[in-house]
């Protein structure tokens, strides 16, 4: 049975203790370029709770408020954030939830997210509405069905804006691998694109949404850090929960026992209640399983720990001092810290990569041309079913997902598995182990930060060598390998947002994780911290 800790500890009274906080605060407030006090320029400020209370007692309709944020969608279009848009269809969905209400027929208490306007990374499957994961190989596919995490969050009543920007195949730290271009980060704009910063990856566009306030939260799917990293990037928080809380069913798979549906908003509270509309039991998908949820708490008695291995030599002084700050806020709140140490940290990285890339190579092999997706030509125009074959995924695939293939495919053949595959699920247990030693001894969660620095340019992340893009994910990775099914541990994940505000644990099991925007870089960028639990 299992056995959680529940933490609530608000702040939110508190004045802000540092000017790069209130930077990231000015931020979203000063998105509209409009002074003028405008229902249509607040409505998209508000966090969802207000929105909800809003629609459902009618000071406002959801019409108005899809309306406000279909605005802000085309403010910020030139920034590439979403493949497909359907602000239409989110006004004619908000339209007949406001019928609705007139007629006293909906707007009950139990829909959480009664009017509010969602955007989905377009590597979730929605029914009638193109699904492309960003690839040339599926760019004109139309699923015949609706991912369950999408059904839950429409059946809550959000709306959606349309589907995001993001790496191919959810394959990427910076989501440049796109087919259709790379989703822009909202920070420091550049004239000259490749001197724009880059948004993260692989849920780049999902996280560009948010920021922005194309819309008021956002689906993203979390292999690696796929959430999270470009969550911190932009500014905005990010959650990866549990393996096996969400369903995967309808998420276009990458690496199946990695892959872990998220959500993006620009609160903790936000992001609470999207992850718990779409959490639960689904006879669709094997992997899930009910998991309690979170009550108030107080944050004193916790007990947080600082892994001593997170401290790399490429970490810069202004990430340190920022996680030194996180370490004062959670001190402050009446934690404990202390340092522990998780040594097999160095070897998740490699491990994680090598299982991934496997996982893509067999997952990946269903794209042939045959039954849908991207097709050469026609099988009579080739010599071989072989040609066929590979004319096609060359043509539909684009350079870093055949490379991830090809890697798969290479440590999965027989002369390579044992020295690769198979090292690499026993290093995820010894991650796993690690995990698991801290958290017996008392730990109650631990304080890392999200990536090493801020978002670094167009030009300089599609320079990077294929191992310096790996890297981004160091931080990220290790909550991913040990949190899916390597082991079983009383658990609970862990949301806070800008340290000194406000700290709270929900109940799942495994290794869940949320980053939240907690200063910035000497550039004016934002860093996150993250906070990882049992």
């Amino acid at each position: 049975m299992l056995m959680a800790t529940v933490v609530w500890k608000n702040l939110a009274r508190q004045p802000l203790r540092n000017a790069q906080c209130r930077a990231c605060h000015r931020f979203q407030r000063d998105l509209s370029s409009s002074r003028a006090v405008d229902q249509l320029e607040n409505v998209v400020r508000w966090p969802i709770a207000r929105l909800v209370a809003a629609t459902r007692e009618g000071s406002t309709t959801c019409e108005t408020v899809a309306s406000a944020f279909a605005a802000q969608q085309q403010k910020w279009k030139h920034l590439n954030d979403f493949i497909t848009e359907t602000p239409e269809n989110a006004k004619k969905a908000a339209a007949q939830l406001d019928l609705s209400r007139e007629k006293k027929e909906s707007a009950s208490k139990s829909s959480t997210l009664h009017g509010v306007p969602i955007a989905i990374k377009d590597n979730f499957c929605t029914e009638g509405v193109r699904t492309t994961c960003a690839s040339k190989m599926l760019e004109n596919f139309v699923p015949p069905y609706t991912a369950t995490v999408v059904q839950r969050l429409s059946e809550q009543g959000a709306v959606s804006m349309g589907k995001t920007n993001m790496d191919e195949f959810a394959m990427g730290s910076f989501s440049t691998s796109s087919a259709f271009g790379p989703p822009l980060n909202p920070w420091l704009l550049a004239s000259d694109p490749a001197a724009c910063r880059v948004s993260g990856g692989s849920s780049g566009g999902s996280a560009v949404a948010v920021a922005t306030r194309a819309c008021a939260g956002a689906l993203g799917s979390d292999t690696g850090g796929s959430v999270r990293v470009p969550a911190a990037l932009c500014g905005v928080v990010g959650a990866k929960p549990t393996y096996g809380r969400a369903s995967r069913h309808g998420l276009v798979a990458y690496a199946s026992s990695l892959d872990t549906p998220g959500v993006f908003a620009s609160t903790v509270d936000d992001a609470a209640l999207l992850l718990d509309a779409i959490s639960g039991l689904d006879p669709l998908d094997s992997t899930t399983a009910d998991m309690p949820r979170g009550c108030p708490h107080p944050l004193s008695g916790l007990t947080i720990g600082v892994p001593q291995e997170y401290f790399i030599s490429e970490l810069p002084a202004h990430t340190v001092a920022l996680w030194q700050q996180g370490i004062e806020w959670l001190r402050a709140g009446g934690a404990t810290v202390k340092s522990v140490s998780l040594p097999h940290t160095k070897d998740a990285l490699p491990a994680y990569y090598i299982i991934a890339l496997a996982e893509a190579a067999s997952n990946l092999a269903r794209y042939d041309g045959m039954q849908y997706g991207h097709r050469a030509g026609p099988a009579t125009n080739f010599s071989s079913l072989v040609e066929f074959y590979s004319t096609t995924r060359a043509g539909g695939f684009g350079r870093d997902v055949l490379r991830r293939i090809l890697g798969g495919t290479f440590v999965l053949s027989r002369e390579s598995h044992e020295s690769f595959y198979v090292q690499a699920q026993r290093v995820r247990r010894l991650v796993a182990n690690d995990f698991t030693a801290v958290f017996d001894a008392g730990v109650d969660a631990l304080l890392v930060p999200t990536v090493s620095d801020g978002a670094p340019t167009l030009a300089a992340a599609q320079a990077q060598s294929v191992a310096e893009g790996f890297a981004t994910d160091v931080f990220t990775v290790p909550a991913s390998l040990a949190g899916t099914g390597s082991c079983v541990l009383d658990s609970a994940v862990v949301f806070y947002q800008y340290l000194p505000l406000k700290f709270f644990l929900i109940p799942t099991s495994g290794l869940p994780a949320i980053s939240v925007p907690a200063g910035l870089s000497p550039a004016g960028l934002p860093l996150g911290l993250q906070v990882i639990a049992p």
